[in-house]
């Protein structure tokens, strides 16, 4: 019974070598997943500051944009301030030649 036990003996040794190793390469394997989401989480991070930017720059286009409307309003309401500026003008100088026909 000796030669048995010796054998079945190292046969768990070499079993409990394998599992060893095994279970070094799971270790192993977690280490690379947390690297790997540790990678993700900055990617991730780094995606929300630039649709943060993104948000930014479509707010400053979109307040641009309602500036560039009030402007134009402001430039036809000049032109309307013109056009009744002009109707007046020509309207005194008709009243002028009336005066001077007269």
């Amino acid at each position: 019974m000796g030669l048995a036990d010796a054998i079945f003996g190292l046969a768990g040794a070499i079993f409990g070598l394998a599992g060893a190793i095994l279970g070094f390469a799971g270790v192993m394997l977690g280490l690379a997943g947390a690297m790997l989401g540790l990678v993700g989480a900055i990617l991730g991070l780094a995606g929300a500051i630039f649709g943060l930017a993104g948000a930014i720059f479509e707010l400053a286009d979109a307040i641009l944009g309602f500036a560039g409307v009030m402007l134009g309003l402001a430039g036809a309401m000049l032109g309307l301030i013109g056009a009744i500026l002009g109707l007046a003008g020509a309207t005194f100088g008709l009243d002028i030649d009336v005066i001077e026909l007269a």
